[in-house]
Formats: structure tokens, C-alpha cells, sequence
């Protein structure tokens, strides 16, 4: 007995409150409310506000933040409180990386254009060496400002980053369109094309450039391919497409797509027909 007791046995580790209440207590949680996705998020929701309130860290509600913008997984979607921890990690730290092109995200989608643009240009101004995505957003938030050539720059400067990104390519074509350029929105699109032939966002917008450079019948034969791609997209590419929109809003948002080719292939039809 003697030999055994100078064999000290550890004493285990006192669980910490955070890592008590972030397993025992939420298990329970789990257990006893209801398996509905509104008691689900009640419990995902206190044990943020939780960690939040023992454990602060921007980084932390930022990250939170960026699983309730996820539109890929819509049980976790809540744009408000996407928009409230942005915020809140914005509090604890301005200087953090990705804050203001978050901030400028939220803005943008709730149709506050002058301060999404202030966000993404002090999030170019502090960090544009580590989101070169925040010359994506300002292009977009440009262009529905309707600063067509200052979109199609920072358009511009995104590709050069990320050259065959077909989201980009389409978005500059378009701001190049509107602002009476149409001859270089179509080279934006064929400088990607051969990449992305089957997608519905590349065909639908080089149809339209094909229309404006008065290639009708290209158009015409580009439209129709448009049309059949569009017919097959699913929720999950056009979620891909539109980051951050409500996943409830995709059904209706493929219907609109598909609706505005039918258009365009209306139109540019039209035109292609012999005088």
C-alpha cells in the first residue's frame, strides 16, 4: 500500500463556466425544447449572446455573424442579427479585417447605398491587401449608384485578381452596357466565355452584347442557349449567384431570371428578324 501511494493521481481540470455551459447546458437545452427550427435558433442565439459575453472577441462576432448571412444554409439565416454582431464586433475592434466590408454588405442590402460606400471604401483603405472581394462589392454598390465607369473600374481591378471569375466578368459587361460601351462589355464576357458556356448569367449577358454591338443574329442563337440554361438552374446556383440574399426569396428569384431571358430572347429575336 505503502509503494502506491507516492503515485500521485492528477487531479482533472476544473471545467470552466464557458466550457460547462457550452456543453452540458446546452445539451440539455437541446434535449428538452422542441426540435422546430424557431426553438433550435432560440438556443444557437443565447449561446452566442453567451460567448459573447464571457469570452468578447470581434473575431468572434464576426464570425457569428458570418453564419447567419450564409444564405447556403438557411436554418441559420437571420439577416438582423447577421447585421447586430457585425456591428457589435465593430465596437470591439474598428480595425478588424473584415468588419466594414461586412457593414458594407448589410448596407447594400438594405438599400443604404451611401453608407455601404463609405464602409467598402474605408475597408479598401485599411485592408485591400487582405479582401480584394471589397473592389468586387464597390463595383456593385457603383453601379446600382449608377457610377457606371467608376463600377467597371473597380470591376476591372477585381478581375485582374481573379481573371475567370464569371460573377465579375458579368456584373462589369453590365456596367459597361450602361454606360455606352458595349463593344468592351462583350470582351469582358468572351474573356471568360469558353469557361463558362452551360452558365445562364455569362449567355444571357453576351446575348445582350452580342444585341448592342448589332450582332442580331449571334444574339438571337446565344439568347436561346441563354433560355435553356436558365431553364435548369437550381435554388443552390442561384444562392451561389446572390451571397447574403434570404433564402426564402431564391424560388421567386429563379422565376424573375427566367422570365427576364424570355425577354431578351423576345427582343433580340425581334431584331434578328429580316426587314
Amino acid at each position: 500500500m505503502r509503494l502506491f501511494s507516492r503515485i500521485k493521481i492528477p487531479t482533472p481540470p476544473a471545467r470552466s463556466v464557458v466550457a460547462f455551459l457550452t456543453t452540458s447546458f446546452f445539451i440539455v437545452l437541446f434535449v428538452i425544447l422542441p426540435t422546430n427550427s424557431y426553438a433550435r435558433n432560440a438556443v444557437i442565439h443565447a449561446r452566442e449572446d453567451l460567448m459573447l459575453a464571457v469570452s468578447p472577441s470581434a473575431a468572434r462576432a464576426y464570425a457569428y455573424g458570418i453564419r447567419h448571412l450564409d444564405a447556403r444554409h438557411a436554418v441559420d439565416y437571420d439577416f438582423e442579427r447577421a447585421a447586430m454582431l457585425f456591428t457589435k464586433a465593430h465596437e470591439m475592434d474598428p480595425r478588424h479585417p473584415y468588419v466594414y466590408h461586412a457593414l458594407a454588405r448589410i448596407a447594400f442590402l438594405r438599400g443604404d447605398l451611401d453608407a455601404a460606400l463609405g464602409y467598402i471604401d474605408a475597408q479598401i483603405r485599411y485592408h485591400s491587401d487582405v479582401t480584394p472581394a471589397s473592389y468586387y462589392m464597390r463595383g456593385l454598390i457603383k453601379g446600382f449608384m449608377k457610377d457606371y465607369n467608376g463600377a467597371a473600374d473597380d470591376y476591372g481591378t477585381y478581375l485582374e485578381l481573379d481573371p475567370t471569375n464569371w460573377a465579375a466578368a458579368t456584373d462589369r459587361a453590365w456596367v459597361l452596357l450602361q454606360a455606352g460601351r458595349p463593344h468592351e462589355a462583350l470582351s469582358t464576357i468572351d474573356s471568360v466565355y469558353d469557361l463558362w458556356r452551360t452558365n445562364p448569367w455569362i449567355l444571357n449577358m453576351r446575348a445582350t452584347a452580342l444585341y448592342e454591338t448589332g450582332d442580331f443574329a449571334l444574339a438571337r442563337e446565344t439568347a436561346l442557349e441563354a433560355a435553356r440554361a436558365v431553364a435548369v438552374v437550381t435554388e443552390e446556383e442561384w444562392l451561389r449567384a446572390y451571397p447574403g440574399n434570404d433564402p426564402l426569396v431564391a424560388a421567386d428569384g429563379i422565376l424573375q431570371f427566367q422570365e427576364a431571358v424570355r425577354s431578351n430572347v423576345r427582343r433580340i429575336s425581334d431584331a434578328a428578324q429580316p426587314q
